[in-house]
């Protein structure tokens, strides 16, 4: 069995060797195809790589490779006339900016020119509204500032103003926040040669501070009316001689610059200034151009203080006696129906009013006479029946009497120049001082200092040779001041006033010389 098997085993040798052959060229094919694509693979991997990677260095190896085209006479041509026609777009782009900006130049005047003509003609239209404004409503439109039309000849008396050549007008001119007033407004009170002004300012020695206001002239250029570049003032003695302007001259400030603008406020610096005279101040301002303007001037008083007046209180008898203390304070009790009883009986006897008057003296080289008035409660001040004020029933001012009363001064120079006698004449009035007695009233008026009627009043007289004097001091015998009792048969803040008119026809010119009796 095993010789049998050994024998069949080796017989089949010859086929096998065929097989072998058949073997190895397979594997010879196969790797050949193995390497073609490896060369293959590797070709793509490289070129994939350069593209995805976009080397600039092997980019520059792989075109230095590559021999540069060899420039033809066409493309140096070509390249010439492409730098000409950059220079042409260059030339044109700088015409259009020229032409540009001459179209703006051109729509700026012509709108200069639009605005110009629609300026004027807002100005005629304005100009011919004006004509036929009604006049009731143009309260509410402050027109004096600028003016539509300027008149040289009237800007004396419309503004306080010497025209010059100057293009800022000095107005408004105060001493102390007080303003020199010659008419007030609706003032009954006739023109007349006696009485210059209704309101003049008064204030104390320590007091003179003036001020101004500026106003451009219409027609002048707005750089010559930007600022005020510098002032002068000039203070001297009223009523002096008005051909010599230096006359009496007190104080002169020369020209003060003001590069940083007019102040608020200057200061008098004279030493010269002396209670109870009357002074006249002006100011000329230059312009940007420096031009002058010069106003008119203005007068102010220098009035006492308290503890410089020599005069006294003075009232009438009758009111004097009727008054009592416990008559004000009646009223702090509603209870007390007797002492309130008594003090409207003592009212009804001091309701007349009085009236005061005195003579004044023919005095001789007058400068100035201020008359200094005051009174509690309210007093109408008058010379030969010449009205001083249209603000008589409510002078003075209400203050509280228990710290201060205000008084009033009154130009009375014409009166002492004309070389005749004159009688001062001062009515009084209850106002808040002698009222009607009222219980209950809302307002507590006995809480309020009460008194008899009574005035204080003297005048202050500066003569030519510089020397003062006080005249008619009211509490001096010497000085013959008269009380009696006027036409007012009450005078009430409530209640108005109550005129006896038969007394009122009998007293008819009891303020003037005329009517004057010792």
């Amino acid at each position: 069995m095993v010789a049998a098997s050994a024998a069949s085993a080796a017989s089949p040798a010859a086929p096998r060797r065929r097989a072998l052959t058949y073997t190895k060229l397979i594997q010879l094919l196969s790797l050949f195809l193995l390497v073609i694509l490896f060369a293959l693979s590797s070709l793509l991997y490289k070129n994939a790589h350069i593209l995805l990677n976009d080397d600039p260095t092997s980019r520059k190896k792989t075109l230095a490779a590559v021999p540069p085209p060899r420039p033809h006479r066409s493309s140096q041509r070509i390249k010439d006339e492409i730098s000409q026609l950059d220079k042409q777009m260059d030339q044109i782009a700088i015409e259009a900016m020229e032409l540009h900006q001459a179209i703006d130049d051109l729509q700026k005047t012509s709108r200069k020119k639009i605005d110009k003509s629609e300026m004027e003609m807002a100005e005629r239209s304005w100009e011919e509204e004006e004509k036929d404004r009604r006049q009731p409503k143009q309260w509410w439109v402050r027109r004096d500032t600028y003016p539509s039309s300027f008149d040289e000849a009237s800007a004396s008396k419309s503004t306080g103003v010497e025209a010059e050549e100057g293009s800022i007008i000095p107005i408004n001119l105060s001493v102390n926040h007080l303003q020199l007033m010659i008419r007030a407004p609706g003032s009954p009170n006739e023109d007349n040669e006696y009485r210059h002004e209704e309101f003049l300012p008064v204030v104390i020695k320590d007091d003179v501070e003036f001020r101004w206001r500026s106003q451009g002239k219409p027609s002048a250029e707005a750089r010559h009316i930007q600022r005020t570049t510098a002032y002068r003032i000039l203070l001297r003695l009223a009523h002096s001689d008005v051909d010599d302007e230096n006359s009496n001259i007190l104080w002169d400030s020369d020209r003060v610059e003001t590069p940083d603008g007019l102040p608020d406020v200057v200061k008098c610096a004279s030493e010269s200034i002396e209670v109870g005279s009357i002074y006249e101040w002006r100011v000329t301002v230059w312009d940007g151009n420096n031009q002058q303007s010069t106003s008119s001037w203005s007068k102010f008083a220098v009035g006492p203080e308290s503890e410089e007046f020599t005069s006294k209180w003075i009232t009438h008898p009758v009111d004097m006696a009727s008054w009592s203390k416990g008559d004000a304070g009646a009223f702090w009790n509603d209870k007390n129906l007797k002492a309130q009883q008594k003090a409207c009986d003592n009212w009804n006897k001091r309701k007349q009013l009085p009236i005061f008057r005195a003579r004044l003296p023919v005095v001789n080289d007058v400068q100035t006479a201020l008359l200094v008035v005051s009174g509690l409660g309210s007093f109408r001040s008058s010379v030969d029946g010449i009205p001083l004020s249209s603000s008589g029933p409510l002078d003075p001012p209400l203050t509280d009497y228990a710290q201060r009363v205000s008084y009033r001064g009154f130009d009375i120079t014409s009166f002492m120049t004309d070389g005749q006698s004159h009688v001062i004449g001062i009515a009084s009035g209850s106002g808040w001082w002698d009222h009607r007695p009222i219980k209950g009233s809302f307002i507590r008026l006995f809480l309020f200092p009460h008194g008899p009627n009574t005035i204080n009043a003297n005048v202050h007289i500066t003569y030519r040779n510089g020397t003062r004097d006080v005249i008619l001091p009211t509490g001096s015998t010497a000085a013959g001041w008269q009380v009696s009792k006027g036409h007012l048969r009450e005078s009430s803040l409530f209640t108005g006033e109550y005129i006896d008119l038969g007394i009122m026809s009998t007293l008819s010119g009891w303020d003037t010389i005329a009517k004057w009796s010792d």
